[in-house]
């Protein structure tokens, strides 16, 4: 539950700073998270003691619900990762075609015709396939946005 609820509200928080740096994201993250985390665990470790051994059979006898739970709740995190992907990941090209009196600009004229935030998207694509299918770790994908980035903005084109 903590890995779905923590990115559902670090996304809400990084939304209410991502432009101006306003200091109320880190805030209301911060009170947000340790006031229902701590109501929660209280609760729940209240509830286990007084259960017992009855608390992991109840969960685990009803297959059916198990899975719909863990189904549910793999759903609701892919549609926050997703729409955190989407909101903060930031790619566009400043590359411009020039050809005599003719000037084209590839993001705004050609991108975004086809697909607005495509090249977020590709990124992003770009980052989960090398997670994923490769098992790079974050250290070497943040290492390798970085030099990327350095690379694209030295040529001109980001």
């Amino acid at each position: 539950m903590i890995g779905t609820y923590s990115p559902i509200l670090l996304s809400i928080a990084m939304s209410m700073c991502i432009d101006d740096g306003n200091p109320v994201g880190p805030l209301f993250f911060c009170v947000v998270w340790l006031t229902t985390i701590v109501g929660l665990q209280w609760f729940l470790f209240h509830k286990g003691y007084s259960m017992g051994l009855d608390a992991a059979n109840t969960f685990f006898k009803n297959k059916a619900m198990t899975n719909k739970i863990t189904t549910g709740l793999t759903m609701m995190g892919l549609i926050v990762i997703g729409g955190v992907a989407s909101t903060t990941v930031k790619a566009s090209l400043i590359y411009k075609f020039v050809s005599g009196d003719l000037a084209i600009s590839l993001q705004e004229q050609i991108f975004d015709k086809i697909m607005p935030a495509i090249l977020p998207l590709c990124v992003t694509l770009v980052v989960w396939y090398l997670m994923d299918k490769k098992k790079w770790n974050a250290n070497k994908i943040i290492l390798a946005i970085v030099v990327f980035s350095a690379i694209m903005v030295l040529l001109g084109i980001m």
